[in-house]
């Protein structure tokens, strides 16, 4: 309840709130992405490369050609918002086009792998 009643305030961040709950959604079923270090080398990732097929962040070594950039704001507020307690989540501060990034990041993300999930005969609509 306090997660909707902080919702309710005029001074709400709804696109942190949204991008928190997706993270969790997505943590809850085992297929949030890796967002620690690079999933290939382990070095730090950020500022980095996000891979929608190996599912998170990479180094710029590790970097394929088709993998999107992201910002280090974005990635570091993904990885505090995925840990984060939900009480404290209104102390954090993230601008509104750094939220947007993060959420077309993981909408692109949680696309790619329902449809790799459907093509691989798994539940479909």
């Amino acid at each position: 309840l306090s997660f909707l009643d902080e919702l309710n305030r005029e001074d709400a961040q709804v696109g942190l709130y949204e991008l928190a709950f997706k993270l969790r959604v997505l943590d809850n079923f085992g297929t949030a992405p890796h967002l620690r270090d690079c999933l290939r080398c382990h070095k730090p990732a950020a500022p980095g490369h996000f891979s929608l097929e190996r599912g998170g962040m990479v180094c710029a070594a590790c970097r394929a050609r088709a993998e999107a950039d992201v910002r280090p704001t974005v990635s570091e507020s993904l990885l505090a918002l995925r840990e984060m307690d939900w009480a404290k989540l209104k102390r954090l501060r993230l601008r509104p086009e750094d939220a947007a990034a993060g959420n077309r990041l993981l909408d692109r993300f949680t696309a790619y792998h329902v449809k790799d999930f459907n093509a691989k005969g798994g539940a479909t609509r």
